[in-house]
């Protein structure tokens, strides 16, 4: 139970584990069962990190539904590399290619304010709540806003 625990705390803790005891001759696992292991393990956190990405674009879109003033500047960076080369000996005739690419991508948000609709909207909730006595918040809607 504690490799479960450990595992979700630090993703393929329990893979590295295994590994470790595979190379020092302490575990009798095939090397098959740990690439498949190693695979179940990549697979899962590419959908951790897709999951991830989904709940920070919503969230952004959230704020920018809820922001008075949205500022969004953007800055992308596309750069490329490429080699061809050709050498020929007496002998031998030696081709070679090489290339490397890199895409940068940056979003910067700036948020100012809430929409009046939403303030309002909060303060009259505010206020039901505790017109009925069920008012679980003492601060005021606007420091609610601000925080």
């Amino acid at each position: 139970m504690l490799g479960a625990g450990l595992d979700f705390l630090m993703p393929g803790a329990g893979l590295t584990k295994k590994l470790y005891e595979a190379i020092n001759g302490q575990e009798k696992t095939p090397l098959a069962e740990l690439s498949l292991e190693s695979r179940r393990q990549e697979i899962r956190m590419s959908m951790l990190r897709e999951q991830a990405r989904v709940a920070q674009e919503l969230s952004i879109a959230r704020r920018i539904d809820l922001a008075e003033q949205v500022e969004i500047e953007e800055f992308y960076d596309n750069s490329a590399e490429g080699f061809l080369g050709v050498e020929v000996t007496g002998e031998a005739a030696t081709l070679g290619a090489s290339g490397s690419g890199r895409r940068v991508t940056k979003r910067i948000y700036k948020f100012n304010g809430f929409r009046e609709d939403i303030v309002s909207y909060i303060e009259d909730e505010r206020q039901k709540d505790a017109e009925q006595g069920n008012s679980e918040h003492k601060s005021s809607s606007r420091d609610f806003v601000m925080k």
